[in-house]
């Protein structure tokens, strides 16, 4: 039980820093003149 709980939590962190990065390369290619390149 302890073990799903703990999986579980992993992909809910991978998945808070997934959508983190997306986020930073979204407004960085926005301030980038070479944003076309993303």
């Amino acid at each position: 039980m302890s073990l799903i709980v703990l999986r579980n939590a992993r992909y809910f962190e991978v998945g808070i820093s997934n959508s983190m990065n997306c986020f930073y390369i979204t407004v960085l290619s926005q301030n980038n003149p070479m944003a076309n390149l993303y």
